[in-house]
């Protein structure tokens, strides 16, 4: 069970909220593109898109040797395609990873630094790299997540959070820097995986679009398996 609130907590949560652009602005995000290079341990960088609106839906296109592999999780639906290969649903456990996922987002979370249906625990500091980072343990309303925040400018330098791959569950942690302000919110742009200490996966931000506008089909099923068949 996730510790409750303190003061500390509250105040940590208040500072990276108003280190990403405030709370109107962050209150005013209702759906992202963000544009992105991944690239798997040791492998070439390769495109992603991932399409969001918040609370429950999302969208990732990511360019794979077989062609454009296409992921769906919302309320309407939960699947996969592939050209070619046609689409299948997705599994459930594989659904609540993707909206767990998205529950972490950081403007979804920070967009809740003030909600009382989340807890924000203060829970010591600890050294990254040169800064003595102020730990933070957010949970309620969504699952476990801890971040690990630069004291003097709000940035959260570290993420720690339980996932599920292929091979089960995990200790999943993300080292984030270089944040910058694209649209009046600030966002890091680098993001270094790891799964149970081992390194898995960068992803480097090349473009981020706040509240565009998003056809709503692309949180359903149907417009990819007829894309798929053609």
């Amino acid at each position: 069970k996730p510790a409750a609130s303190n003061a500390e907590g509250k105040a940590l949560a208040a500072k990276v909220a108003a280190a990403m652009g405030g709370l109107p602005k962050l209150h005013s995000i209702k759906t992202m593109h963000v544009n992105i290079s991944e690239s798997d341990a040791g492998g070439p960088p390769s495109p992603v898109d991932v399409y969001v609106a918040f609370p429950d839906s999302m969208h990732v296109e990511m360019q794979i040797p077989q062609g454009k592999l296409t992921i769906v999780a919302s309320p309407q639906a939960a699947f996969m395609s592939l050209p070619g290969m046609g689409t299948r649903s997705m599994p459930p456990e594989q659904k609540s990873e993707m909206l767990s996922q998205l529950h972490h987002d950081l403007v979804y979370v920070a967009q809740h630094a003030d909600d009382p249906g989340f807890s924000f625990a203060a829970n010591g500091t600890e050294k990254i790299g040169d800064v003595d980072a102020a730990i933070l343990d957010i949970g309620g309303a969504i699952p476990w997540v801890r971040w690990y925040i630069d004291p003097k400018s709000g940035y959260i330098l570290r993420e720690k959070y339980k996932g599920m791959g292929q091979q089960g569950p995990f200790d999943g942690e993300t080292d984030l820097a270089d944040w910058r302000n694209a649209d009046g919110l600030t966002m890091p742009y680098k993001h270094e995986n790891k799964q149970n200490g081992q390194p898995t996966s960068s992803a480097e931000f090349k473009k981020i679009e706040v509240n565009p506008q998003l056809d709503p089909k692309l949180f359903e099923k149907g417009a990819e398996s007829t894309a798929a068949q053609q």
